[in-house]
């Protein structure tokens, strides 16, 4: 059966069990899907699937609504496919809903096209650095608005990234250093811009820091 003609299940047909094998199997579309059909067919069936009532593990079902948010966010704002983009915007007001975060799930104008990321660390700052880990490989996604939407993130994250580990910083340092030389000059030049806005939140800074970044700029 061609892509085309498929269309989400009935909720009806799913028991329980069925849902929540489904959530745990499902997923925001992974940054290398390069069908745009099929980002679009996996974000709206994870919607559909956690609008269902009747979850066994409640608990389960919130942390991997809270796991979309990032792949989410960065497709709403960067992805190229007009339904794609509109599918995970969508599915993003209804899994802020869930979480009880309003200001996320308010609907977003044009201009304010960064309250998502901006509210998602207003809610939820403690996990920045697990938001930031989530985000990196969006830093080599196909898509060149992805891959500015991810750098974008990281640079609205760094403050809420002053208690994290050296090992931490230096992997998301490392991780724009990389970006710093993409071939697109928009990219490569906000991510050397995020690593200044990274290096300057992290207080103190430490000697081997310095250094490092010093020899990631020659």
């Amino acid at each position: 059966m061609p892509l085309g003609d498929l269309s989400p299940l009935p909720s009806a047909t799913l028991t329980p069990l069925l849902r929540e094998r489904l959530l745990l199997k499902s997923s925001c579309p992974p940054p290398y899907q390069e069908c745009s059909q099929v980002r679009e067919l996996s974000i709206c069936l994870f919607k559909d699937i956690i609008q269902m009532a009747d979850w066994k593990d409640q608990r389960q079902m919130l942390k991997k609504v809270r796991r979309s948010l990032v792949p989410l966010m960065l497709h709403t704002l960067g992805d190229e496919t007009e339904n794609v983009a509109k599918a995970s915007y969508e599915t993003l007001c209804v899994a802020a809903k869930l979480l009880k975060w309003k200001r996320l799930s308010h609907r977003v104008q044009p201009l304010e096209r960064w309250r998502p990321g901006e509210c998602l660390l207003e809610h939820d700052g403690s996990r920045a650095e697990e938001y930031v880990y989530q985000s990196l490989p969006y830093l080599q996604h196909a898509q060149v608005a992805v891959r500015m939407a991810a750098v974008r993130f990281i640079g609205l994250a760094a403050p809420h990234l002053k208690g994290s580990s050296v090992k931490v910083l230096q992997e998301i340092y490392d991780a724009l250093y990389y970006a710093s030389k993409d071939d697109e000059t928009q990219v490569s030049s906000l991510a050397a811009q995020t690593m200044t806005i990274l290096t300057s939140a992290w207080v103190p800074p430490r000697r081997g820091w310095i250094l490092r970044a010093l020899c990631c700029s020659l």
